[in-house]
């Protein structure tokens, strides 16, 4: 073997070496620019819904909601949780169900099926028309304020303003009550229907 062509063979296949080291290495760079572009992405994703009932356009993201989608998700939990009469609650409470975060569905599954029992048997209907609605994005907390108007039978027994708080988690963009109480707050004395 030729020593001078063995040592030009070597060298060629050395440099050929070093540029395909080269390319994966700049391919590797490459694939973690992608992954953290990627993931700060996923951050700041947004799914934008506009059903025909919404007005407005509502935005869900995998760290915030929108105003608008916080006041929709109050009014329509709290429309379920306080509209009922004994032929609706039993199915508006398995609608709101739906809504829980699975860590407490259980307790607010059999709270919520003792009160449908209750209203069955009582003959008991809610209006509730809220007026009021408030949140903190930080604390994950919102608070509705309204009129309820409570009947049993054909008989009015309430009409009092009452305020409820509704603490919700963020779930990769997905809503779940954690929390439904109602509070007592300045302005809610029985009959107090000034806004």
């Amino acid at each position: 073997m030729n020593p001078v062509k063995f040592v030009s063979e070597h060298k060629r296949l050395m440099g050929s070496n070093a540029v395909l080291k080269l390319a994966v290495i700049l391919l590797f760079i490459g694939l973690v620019i992608n992954a953290f572009i990627s993931y700060s992405m996923s951050k700041r994703v947004r799914t934008v819904i506009l059903p025909p009932v919404v007005n407005e356009k509502i935005e869900l993201s995998g760290t915030k909601f929108s105003e608008s989608y916080l006041r929709l998700m109050s009014r329509y939990i709290t429309g379920l949780a306080r509209n009922y009469t004994p032929s609706s609650a039993r199915g508006n409470f398995d609608e709101l169900l739906t809504l829980f975060d699975p860590s407490v569905y259980v307790e607010n599954k059999a709270r919520l099926y003792s009160l449908a029992s209750t209203v069955e048997t009582a003959r008991v209907t809610s209006v509730w028309t809220p007026d009021t609605i408030s949140w903190d994005e930080g604390k994950r907390e919102i608070v509705v304020r309204g009129l309820r108007k409570e009947y049993v039978g054909d008989q009015k027994t309430s009409d009092a303003r009452e305020s409820y708080v509704i603490d919700y988690s963020n779930v990769n963009g997905r809503f779940a009550i954690t929390r439904i109480a109602q509070v007592e707050l300045p302005g809610n004395a029985k009959g107090d229907t000034s806004k």
